[in-house]
């Protein structure tokens, strides 16, 4: 697993991150009896845990993240993505000009949104 997957993943990773944390608490307990190695397992399960509650904190912020530009885009579609009415402007001028109405192409919300 490369470093940048590790950054975008999911809740999958930062939960194997903790059980991994978690065994080497275990194991650290298991090995109390020898300080150096007590001490490099306590500090391999604080890494383990620390970068587990880093990925999940940053896929709550991502997830948040994805939340507001949902909502955002729900919000144009919502403000530009209604039909004209027909009693609108531009259809008067057309039917006083006598042109039948142009379908658009794409309404107003498609556009702003790419």
């Amino acid at each position: 697993m490369s470093i940048t997957d590790a950054i975008r993943g999911g809740g999958t990773d930062s939960k194997l991150y903790f059980a991994v944390g978690g065994l080497s608490l275990l194991k650290a307990l298991a090995v109390r009896g020898d300080k150096a190695r007590f001490r490099s397992e306590l500090a391999d399960a604080a890494l383990f845990l620390g970068i587990g509650v880093v990925l999940q904190r940053a896929e709550q912020r991502r997830s948040a993240k994805l939340g507001d530009v949902d909502r955002l885009r729900q919000e144009v579609r919502r403000q530009f993505g209604g039909q004209e009415e027909s009693s609108g402007f531009r259809d008067r001028a057309r039917k006083r000009l006598g042109r039948e109405q142009e379908p658009e192409s794409r309404s107003l919300a498609d556009r702003i949104l790419g």
